[in-house]
């Protein structure tokens, strides 16, 4: 019989020690968590690593805190004046309109410088999804204390979902009881219903116009803001629930409501809570939407013209 060739050394072969060699320098992590699936670690394309992360510092507190103050002032100066209330009526909500959507857009703008300045997605560094293990680690070791800006039990979807209805629903029990106490007992009657719909115009396009901006994208940015920027800068310093504390007095101090503060209070506190308790924003940016949302619909349907 003939003798069969020697392929110890052919190319084939080569190629495929050279192949074997290649795939066992990868680095294979341990991701999945209770499933046990590893997968092959690649470095994110048009994105900064977590990897070189920093914490919020308070330069950054004070630039988002600056820009929320400034724009509420100059937006509240510029609508109020009398040159814009020259125009026709569909002129001057067009006006309100614009002006509040140019200030909030300047404003989501600094969210996004300030994220970059942190090395991190836009989406990553204001828990816009729900955090790996690896990324949560790599950001809590950039913290300047040892103290988790996260709980290690985070509440599930299904309790999240469950939270934000039941707390919805008492929030707007506290503000029809607060209401009713102000009126009644401390003479103390709540601020003009009427504001909502002559910002917005009474129409059905401005009551759309309202909950768009008032119910989904001030919320939005709002919760940025404060339950990101503001609470993990004095999660990382102080205790718990003094940090939330803290927080949610400056978020009712934001609104220059003295009649609305402990209304605000309680939401702040709350959505602080949500915060802390998931590792994603949307149940406080949730919560903080339907209770704006009902305020802006009770405004122009169901309280006196």
């Amino acid at each position: 019989m003939p003798d069969r060739p020697d392929t110890s050394n052919s190319p084939d072969t080569s190629n495929s020690r050279e192949i074997l060699e290649r795939l066992s320098k990868l680095d294979v992590r341990q991701h999945g968590g209770q499933h046990g699936i590893k997968t092959v670690t690649r470095q994110p394309r048009l994105r900064r690593s977590a990897e070189t992360a920093r914490p919020w510092s308070l330069a950054d507190v004070v630039v988002i805190a600056l820009t929320l103050l400034v724009a509420g002032v100059i937006s509240s100066l510029i609508i109020g004046n009398r040159l814009t209330n020259l125009l026709p009526e569909v002129g001057v909500v067009g006006v309100r309109i614009a002006l509040l959507v140019l200030f909030y857009a300047i404003e989501l703008g600094v969210l996004a410088l300030l994220a970059y300045r942190r090395r991190l997605p836009f989406v990553a560094a204001f828990r816009l999804r729900r955090l790996t293990d690896d990324e949560r680690e790599e950001i809590e070791q950039a913290q300047p204390t040892k103290r988790k800006a996260h709980s290690a039990r985070p509440l599930g979807t299904a309790k999240a979902v469950v939270a934000v209805v039941l707390i919805s629903i008492l929030l707007r029990l506290a503000a029809l009881g607060w209401t009713v106490l102000a009126a009644s007992y401390l003479n103390w009657p709540a601020p003009q219903a009427e504001s909502m719909p002559y910002l917005f115009g009474s129409t059905t396009g401005g009551a759309i116009a309202a909950v768009l901006i008032v119910a989904i994208l001030g919320p939005f940015i709002e919760e940025l803001a404060f339950r990101v920027i503001i609470q993990e800068w004095f999660v990382a310093r102080l205790v718990i629930p003094l940090a939330v504390i803290v927080t949610s007095a400056i978020f009712a101090a934001s609104h220059i409501s003295l009649w609305a503060a402990p209304l605000y209070v309680i939401l702040g506190f709350v959505t602080a809570w949500l915060a802390y308790k998931c590792k994603t924003i949307w149940p406080a940016v949730a919560l903080h939407a339907i209770y704006n949302a009902t305020a802006v619909l009770a405004a122009f349907y169901l309280l006196p013209k």
